[in-house]
């Protein structure tokens, strides 16, 4: 009796590690909140990451106002901000100059258009926005 049942565990225990190793991997990406800055030439949206977080993946940007399509909200503030970065990800139609939200972030390769001299270029580290949400961080983990 004690062996069939040792051989019924181990088929079992065989099976389970072998299922939790066919499991896709989710990646997970880095989580931080940033505000709304304004807009590139090149159509990209710039954002400045909490400066307070451990992720200093921006530069130092000198924001002279949008260079691109205007955002709704508060008039630009024309100054220098710090660990700004830019993303060519679509951002939610309600989104606002101004307002903070959460985002999932990966790298991508640069890339840029010329723009025209009659406006002003911003050089910022590209990113892909890989969610966002104005709740929080936690709201961007998988269940």
């Amino acid at each position: 009796m004690k062996k069939p049942f040792l051989i019924l565990i181990s088929a079992a225990l065989a099976f389970g590690s072998q299922s939790c190793k066919d499991k896709p991997t989710i990646p997970e990406y880095p989580c931080v909140n940033g505000k709304l800055l304004g807009t590139t030439c090149d159509g990209r949206y710039l954002i400045q990451v909490d400066t307070a977080s451990q992720h200093q993946i921006g530069l130092v940007l000198n924001f002279q106002g949008d260079a691109g399509i205007s955002l709704p909200g508060p008039a630009a503030q024309l100054r220098v901000y710090n660990n700004v970065i830019s993303t060519a990800t679509p951002l939610p139609p309600a989104m606002r100059r101004g307002q903070t939200f959460y985002f999932q972030y990966k790298s991508v390769p640069a890339t840029s258009r010329p723009c025209t001299a009659n406006v002003v270029y911003y050089e910022a580290p590209q990113f892909d926005l890989v969610a966002t949400s104005d709740v929080s961080c936690s709201s961007l983990l998988p269940e």
